[in-house]
């Protein structure tokens, strides 16, 4: 874990302190205040992928059932179990996901965590399918 975190570091800081400045002051901004800009989703994008290859690494890298990503970790789970009752977890079917229903209780599941995750409102990502190689969709 400790070679991935210094991976993660390692590449925030070839930003340079402008570039972080910078992407941090855009990507901490309200998502309504921005429309579908092409500048702003490629950044979005950029920081998605890399966070979710330092993920997938540490996911690969321990066992999963005991990995703690931040102490509200079981109740962000049980908070999601009992918002999205219905879905099943083990195979998930993006159209469910992605339904104008499940994106209405989205937003305001994330933000029930904003003073107690950093970046609680970035994107999401999760796999479909809980066996096999990596099957991520982005939420």
């Amino acid at each position: 874990r400790m070679q991935i975190m210094a991976e993660l570091e390692a590449e925030l800081s070839a930003l340079g302190i402008k570039g972080a400045q910078s992407a941090a002051s855009v990507l901490s901004a309200k998502a309504e205040d921005f429309g579908n800009e092409a500048g702003l989703e490629e950044i979005w994008a950029i920081k998605a992928v890399k966070y979710a290859e330092t993920h997938f690494k540490l996911l690969q890298s321990c066992d999963s059932k005991t990995l703690r990503l931040t102490r509200y970790d079981d109740l962000i789970f049980e908070q999601f179990q009992r918002l999205f009752q219905g879905l099943k977890l083990d195979v998930l079917n993006p159209a469910d996901i992605k339904s104008d229903e499940a994106k209405e209780l989205w937003r305001p599941f994330c933000h029930q965590f904003e003073d107690q995750v950093n970046d609680f409102n970035f994107g999401t990502l999760l796999r479909y399918l809980v066996r096999g190689k990596s099957s991520l969709i982005q939420w």
